[in-house]
């Protein structure tokens, strides 16, 4: 059920479920339950940006995999280090991290594993302005995920794949590859997903002058509303803006813009997210 509710977006849901998974394990001397739990609270609080938290409890949890001998465990749990080391602006660390990873998964068949170190890789090195290295790094990594039918990991990497075209002014292969992760978002109920590339299509069809196009996906990922976390929806509404301002409509994106901009200041917003 926790990793269900995660894939649905709902962390605080998913950290509570974590929470009394760490106090059933703990009752019953269970190391490897409590790892679980552990891994379970580390992922909810990477994803809503309390990298401290994550750091604890991915520390705790990689200890507990390495005492109990749970290869596959201790490389989840170093995935998530990774993570947060990135998000923490430990660079070396995690690419060291990641690529032990990817070695360990490759030896051991794990198709998972290594689709998502190298997806992660792929983020460190777009951030030191390797584009090249990280197309080839997200290439790789969609394709094994797509081989093994991971959707939700493959629609992560795909994404990923479509900003480096459109960094690399490949216009049209990001447009293709993102219509079809939305139709795959849609299809399987990752709204959190979906909400992400449709932010990204809607930068790619203003980019390429079709105005009309943009607002009409960026639309559609303002309308997901709490359903998503305050980033994507700020994105969201930036880029409508934005792109109203491009079709002469500035008195409409101004009304736009104060229309939400008291419900999402409620919001706390969450960090860019990593690769997952």
């Amino acid at each position: 059920l926790g990793i269900a509710l995660q894939d649905q977006g709902r962390y605080s849901e998913a950290s509570r479920m974590s929470r009394r998974l760490l106090a059933v394990g703990t009752s019953l001397g269970d190391r490897m339950l409590v790892a679980h739990a552990r891994l379970g609270l580390g992922y909810a609080a990477l994803q809503t940006g309390d990298l401290i938290e994550a750091r604890a409890a991915y520390d705790l949890a990689l200890a507990g995999y390495q005492a109990g001998r749970d290869d596959r465990g201790t490389l989840f749990a170093l995935t998530g280090l990774g993570r947060t080391l990135t998000g923490l602006g430990e660079d070396e660390r995690a690419e060291e991290t990641f690529s032990e990873v990817v070695r360990r998964a490759h030896d051991a068949g794990d198709a998972n594993l290594e689709g998502d170190a190298l997806n992660n890789l792929g983020v460190g090195r777009f951030g030191r302005g390797d584009a090249e290295g990280a197309l080839d790094d997200f290439t790789r990594a969609f394709e094994l995920q797509r081989a093994r039918g991971a959707v939700r990991s493959m629609v992560t990497a795909g994404a990923n794949v479509a900003l480096l075209h459109t960094h690399l002014g490949q216009y049209d292969e990001a447009d293709t590859l993102l219509a079809a992760m939305l139709a795959e978002c849609t299809s399987h109920g990752f709204v959190d997903l979906q909400a992400a590339v449709l932010n990204q299509l809607g930068h790619v069809r203003l980019t390429r002058g079709r105005d009309r196009d943009a607002a009409a996906v960026l639309r559609r990922s303002l309308g997901l509303r709490d359903a998503v976390p305050a980033a994507p929806q700020i994105v969201a509404l930036a880029g409508l803006a934005r792109t109203l301002m491009h079709l002469d409509s500035a008195a409409t994106a101004l009304a736009l813009i104060e229309t939400h901009r008291a419900r999402l200041l409620r919001v706390t917003p969450a960090p860019r997210r990593y690769a997952n």
